[in-house]
């Protein structure tokens, strides 16, 4: 199981009231302001090993990679409102995934 909830609108001292949700991996990427925010559930039972997982400092995605088995998979949550000029944010976002640089943060 994973779930993706986003505009959640929750900074980083929010997230007490999920921390009691137990067998469940939390990332988040909070709030910064009255938009945005990612918050992602994954069941700590989906991954053999978590190679990498990120919660993006502006609030507009998350970022998980597990190995199961022989497989990695790689999932990535995104916060985009319908609304502005998203081209600049979604240019950084294709190229990260495309060239895996996973390592530094969007």
């Amino acid at each position: 199981m994973i779930v993706s909830i986003q505009e959640t609108h929750i900074p980083d001292e929010g997230l007490a009231f999920v921390k009691y949700l137990r067998g469940l991996g939390l990332i988040c990427s909070p709030s910064l302001n009255n938009t945005g925010g990612v918050l992602t559930f994954h069941s700590n039972s989906l991954f053999d090993n978590i190679v990498y997982s990120m919660g993006a400092k502006d609030g507009r995605s998350t970022w998980v990679i597990g190995e199961y088995n022989v497989s990695t998979d790689m999932f990535v949550f995104i916060y985009s409102p319908n609304s502005g000029n998203n081209a600049e944010f979604y240019t950084s976002l294709i190229n990260k995934v495309s060239s895996s640089q996973l390592t530094t943060p969007l």
